[in-house]
């Protein structure tokens, strides 16, 4: 749900409890039921929409940037790296080797 947000920026938390259904407390009270916050859960959501375009070779990151919600591919970059522990474009050119396309 909150992957088809993310285009517009930040998902805010009160379009998340309007589209399930509920308060803002009543799913932040669910998310920690299962250990999650909607921080982190906005995060899941921007790192696998981010991985599942750069299967793409032909988006740039630039375009891969805005379609999860950020402004700046610095920030992008920073997210990124948080997460995978390796920059976008190194993630990317092993990705596409380790899947039999094409190195960029």
């Amino acid at each position: 749900m909150l992957r088809g947000c993310l285009k517009t920026g930040y998902p805010d938390i009160n379009l998340a409890a309007t589209i399930v259904g509920t308060s803002v407390r009543s799913l932040q009270r669910r998310l920690a039921q299962f250990g999650l916050s909607y921080s982190n859960l906005v995060q899941q959501a921007r790192f696998e929409e981010a991985e599942e375009l750069m299967r793409d070779p032909a988006l740039k990151l630039l375009d891969i940037t805005h379609a999860t919600g950020f402004d700046d591919p610095s920030n992008f970059s920073r997210f990124f790296r948080r997460i995978a522990g390796v920059s976008p474009q190194h993630y990317r050119r092993q990705k596409l080797i380790n899947e039999g396309g094409i190195a960029l």
